[in-house]
């Protein structure tokens, strides 16, 4: 794979990940629940992800993630420690 072709890679997977944290960000807005800062909510999944990132050594990305048992099985390798 070309550089070119591993940045445009790099970029659809940026992007893909933006429209998940985007989703969930309108979610918040259009939820009946009372958010003030709805913005602080999808960035917080993005300090969480960062935070597992450096304590279990993994490249871990909290919005790529589909599976609850996914989810369940960082939680208690995270709780581990």
């Amino acid at each position: 794979m070309c550089i070119r072709e591993l940045a445009a890679t790099k970029e659809i997977d940026n992007i893909i990940k933006m429209s998940m944290k985007t989703k969930f960000h309108n979610w918040l807005i259009n939820t009946k629940v009372n958010i003030t800062r709805p913005d602080k909510y999808s960035n917080t999944i993005t300090t969480i992800s960062n935070h597992f990132k450096k304590s279990l050594n993994k490249d871990i990305d909290l919005y790529e993630i589909k599976s609850v048992n996914e989810l369940l099985r960082l939680k208690d390798e995270y709780f581990s420690y």
